[in-house]
């Protein structure tokens, strides 16, 4: 099991990625975060 979670993908990114990861080299000061269905997300945990 832990081998699936280490196993990167072809985008050299696996789930234990941080978000630091993802976004390194990335410019997002022109983007805009849509979050929806907040609740409902948080009722489900």
């Amino acid at each position: 099991m832990w081998g699936l979670l280490r196993r990167r993908s072809p985008s050299g990114f696996s789930p234990s990625s941080t978000a630091e990861e993802v976004t390194a080299g990335i410019d997002g000061s022109g983007l805009v975060a849509l979050i929806t269905d907040l609740q409902l997300f948080v009722l489900q945990w």
